[in-house]
């Protein structure tokens, strides 16, 4: 006599939650190790998991979010191998430039405000001078058609004319575009808005040929450079 189809449906039903529960209950593969890049400030500590944990019962968004909430982390990423590692791929804010407004920040390539001591490298950084915001506060993005071209000028500049960048002491902003300040030598550029490419290649080939120092160059207009020679006061001094 054939068994009727319901009853054969409900013993299958049992097996599978009967293997679930296996699972669930009984370790097939603990976490071994904690395996963390990108970030030297996040540790084991921080990550809301135990090694010999059976690794059915990490909940990978409670260890995303744990590392989040870490305001210098930009983001992050979590999964786990089939050996029982546990690695957690961390990307920190990087500043890309100080910005002073009430006061000194640092500032992210997509207009974050970030404290000035969140990286080593910041000290080499440009400073933007000129910019007014009205509400402030740390971590802060701030959208601004000004301070997006004017960071848009620094990036270009970091990843194609990486030299000239070097000697970038200053980006000005004011009504009549972007203002630099280049040392040694205190050269003054008018760069004005946009065309970022054709004009950092020409000032390039005008400042790597200056034996000047005190010059002012003016870049507004894309097929003409402008250039006129400051005289530079200079005073001795014998240390009294």
């Amino acid at each position: 006599m054939k068994r009727p189809l319901p009853k054969l449906l409900f013993l299958f039903s049992l097996l599978l939650l009967g293997a679930a529960y296996g699972v669930k209950s009984y370790p097939v593969i603990t976490l071994k190790e904690i395996d963390i890049s990108g970030s030297n400030r996040i540790t084991a500590d921080n990550i809301p998991v135990a090694l010999g944990q059976n690794i059915f019962d990490i909940d990978l968004s409670r260890v995303v979010n744990a590392v989040y909430s870490n305001h210098f982390v930009e983001s992050v990423s979590a999964r786990i191998d089939h050996t029982g590692k546990l690695l957690v791929k961390v990307v920190e804010k990087v500043p890309v430039a100080y910005i002073y407004l009430d006061d000194l920040y640092a500032v992210t390539a997509r207009g974050e405000l970030v404290p000035s001591n969140i990286a080593d490298t910041i000290f080499t950084l440009p400073v933007i001078q000129g910019f007014r915001a009205d509400t402030l506060g740390m971590y802060q993005v701030i959208n601004s058609p000004a301070l997006r071209s004017a960071l848009k000028l620094i990036k270009d500049m970091r990843e194609k004319h990486a030299d000239t960048f070097a000697n970038l002491s200053e980006v000005r902003v004011n009504d009549a575009g972007l203002g630099l300040i280049f040392e040694p030598g205190s050269v003054v550029v008018n760069f004005g808005w946009g065309d970022n490419d054709k004009k950092i290649e020409r000032m390039q080939n005008i400042l790597s040929s200056n034996k000047n120092p005190g010059l002012d160059l003016d870049m507004r207009l894309v097929d003409l450079a402008v250039m006129r020679t400051r005289t530079i006061n200079k005073e001795a001094s014998n240390g009294i």
